[in-house]
């Protein structure tokens, strides 16, 4: 089943993250000093990412095999993924200084490449290459848990299969000095099994549209909370400012979609389907735009300021509709291709 309020909900989600580094890209490169923005909950369209994750995964892999699964996983998120990591790599060598990286670091590339995350020499961990990146290590973290969970009959077995490896692997990172299981136990990885409980959960029975509604207007004001107080949002409190909105917002948008009410704009679908390749080029535009504002002196001036910001959120989209169409298609096609056997396609 396609569930076209999930499609929206990730074309939301993207928004939210460009929202996110378009604010960032004032506040912290071509507008230092000149116009803070105190809010930062527009970053949690990563966790309403996480969320629907879960919910997908359980609704879509109950008939396929661990190996199946894996491949399919494997040739939908790489491809992109390492083609934006070749890409900043390539540009790093060449001299070009982006996402506040001064030089290219053949160790930091690898682990990047392998969804790994990087420590520094104090032992905390720091983003990806690619930034963005952070979250797809979660998100390959999940996929592993969930291929172990397919060796199990389909129904609860799964989901508690999932939810006792997240559990043991929180209390690890809980109860250990070890940076990799500190790493992989942050507690945002809950988020994951939230979508799979709302996808079982939803089986049986869904919110009213009353309650829906409700349930998405606290979880969205709820987030708004959140970023105008942004030192509630601790880092191990993630899943709790941020988690516990989105799945209420994701609740409530599958609740009202089984009710007959659905978000089934054409605009919307599509930025659904490109959403990925929304997240993973758009930080390469805003620094683009950024450069160039500054170079141009756009970055003096109030007017040029807003005139910026307007052209790299229209560009990223646009840039993330063509990545998505002439490039991520292609290449996961490609992907499955190389991945599936022959017999398997053919039959």
């Amino acid at each position: 089943m396609v569930y076209k309020n999930i499609q929206a909900l990730r074309a939301f989600a993207a928004f939210a993250v460009l929202a996110h580094h378009l604010i960032f890209l004032v506040t912290e490169y071509i507008g230092i000093g000149r116009a803070p923005i105190p809010f930062v909950s527009f970053e949690s369209g990563v966790d309403i990412f996480f969320v629907v994750s879960g919910f997908v995964m359980a609704a879509s892999a109950r008939q396929q095999s661990p190996g199946a699964f894996a491949t399919a996983r494997i040739a939908r998120i790489v491809p992109l993924y390492w083609l934006a990591t070749f890409t900043a790599a390539f540009a790093l060598l060449l001299g070009f200084r982006i996402f506040n990286l001064n030089g290219f670091d053949p160790e930091d590339f690898a682990q990047s490449l392998f969804f790994l995350p990087i420590f520094d020499p104090a032992g905390y961990a720091i983003n990806p290459i690619v930034y963005v990146g952070w979250s797809l290590n979660y998100e390959m973290l999940f996929y592993a848990l969930f291929t172990v969970s397919l060796f199990f009959p389909d129904g609860w077995a799964r989901e508690n299969c999932v939810f006792t490896l997240i559990i043991a692997l929180i209390a690890a990172g809980a109860l250990t000095q070890n940076s990799f299981l500190r790493y992989w136990g942050n507690p945002v990885i809950l988020e994951f099994a939230a979508g799979m409980l709302i996808w079982r959960l939803t089986q049986r029975a869904v919110l009213s549209k009353t309650l829906a509604v409700l349930a998405i207007t606290a979880g969205v004001s709820a987030l708004i909370a959140a970023g105008l107080w942004p030192e509630w949002r601790l880092a191990t409190m993630r899943v709790v400012f941020y988690g516990l909105p989105a799945v209420l917002i994701v609740l409530g948008f599958v609740s009202l979609e089984r009710n007959g009410i659905t978000l089934g704009s054409g605009f919307l679908q599509r930025q659904g389907n490109a959403s990925y390749a929304l997240y993973l080029t758009h930080i390469f535009t805003l620094q683009a735009v950024g450069k160039t504002s500054i170079l141009l002196g756009l970055n003096q001036s109030a007017a040029g300021i807003v005139l910026s910001v307007a052209i790299a959120g229209a560009l990223a989209l646009f840039v993330g509709t063509l990545t998505h169409k002439h490039v991520e298609k292609p290449l996961t096609a490609a992907a499955r291709r190389v991945l599936t056997p022959a017999q398997t396609r053919a039959g």
